[in-house]
């Protein structure tokens, strides 16, 4: 049992409504209603009973929501407490990141902070951040101080929510797609987004009606032309909820459907086989740090810094 569920079985608890309890994670409904289903099986029953018209806890879920309230708070406590004594002997900071961005850029800012901040350290954690869903790790693991996210494009405004902070853009990158090396679109200096109609897609598995999801992976093109989509998300395809880029690759390489990316993906995270085929007529994607605002202090404020004066500019190798 995660941190993770218990998180999730509180706001359901708290709104009785799988919707809204998606929409207040950033959470596809799916997605909840999995993590309820794998923690009912954990607990050994129904915490939840369903119907068409309401969603009520039951005896036990009534019982598990006592226990999970004083586990989610002392966990929270827990880590206050530590960040205040860590505050006095140099700051520990705990940083999830797409492996998209690239593992030479993590070593340089691992570099960087260190070095400007001696006595301070930096924990990165890959894993921290749900590729698919970029926000959720954010929201529900009280053990990450920020992340580094890519966004579609405006500054990082799609990763807006209530009690978290985007910081300024880090870098900048053009949008593409990605292809096998044999492709007929691999040739190509850029396309638009009519080219790939009739293509298929794969599915990033994000709420079908979140901003996030039509500025990243858009449903519809700008002339109003249906794109195609894999009836399975990237999780479903690859097993887990958690995706990495190189989970990516083989299903592009395998034909299983195109992907969305930005124009260095392989420059950071080579893949021989593939390219990255430009979009034209689609904002830049922009990498942004993204940290919960009840927790911000002069660590994050400190590798903020940092991590902007690396800032490559567009099309960073």
């Amino acid at each position: 049992m995660e941190l993770r569920d218990i998180a999730v079985f509180l706001v359901l608890a708290e709104e009785l409504h799988f919707g809204r309890t998606a929409q207040r994670l950033h959470l596809s409904q799916g997605r909840v209603s999995q993590l309820i289903r794998a923690l009912e099986r954990e607990v050994g029953g129904p915490l939840f009973e369903r119907s068409s018209r309401e969603v009520r806890l039951t005896q036990l879920g009534r019982r598990f929501q006592e226990g999970a309230e004083i586990i989610h708070n002392e966990a929270g406590d827990t880590l206050r407490a530590c960040r205040t004594l860590a505050s006095g002997t140099g700051r520990r900071l705990h940083v999830g990141y797409s492996s998209a961005i690239g593992l030479a850029f993590v070593a340089e800012l691992l570099g960087a902070f260190e070095s400007a901040h001696p006595g301070s350290t930096v924990v990165f954690n890959s894993r921290g951040v749900v590729a698919a869903n970029p926000l959720e790790s954010l929201m529900l693991d009280d053990t990450m101080d920020l992340a580094l996210m890519w966004c579609p494009g405006g500054g990082g405004h799609h990763l807006s929510s209530p009690g978290l902070t985007v910081g300024a853009v880090i870098e900048e990158d053009p949008r593409a797609v990605l292809v096998p090396a044999g492709d007929p679109l691999a040739g190509r200096d850029s396309i638009g987004l009519d080219d790939l109609v009739g293509r298929r897609l794969l599915d990033p598995g994000l709420p079908a009606a979140s901003a996030f999801r039509e500025a990243w992976a858009p449903q519809v093109t700008p002339t109003g032309r249906r794109l195609d989509y894999t009836a399975e998300d990237l999780a479903g395809l690859i097993g887990r909820s958690e995706v990495e880029i190189t989970d990516v690759y083989p299903l592009v390489l395998a034909g299983k459907g195109l992907h969305f990316t930005v124009a260095s993906v392989l420059d950071r995270v080579p893949c021989p086989g593939l390219v990255a085929v430009r979009i034209a007529g689609m904002p830049p994607g922009v990498l942004v740090p993204v940290w919960r605002t009840s927790t911000e202090d002069d660590g994050i404020r400190a590798f903020v810094d940092v991590a902007r004066s690396l800032r490559r500019g567009e099309g960073r190798g």
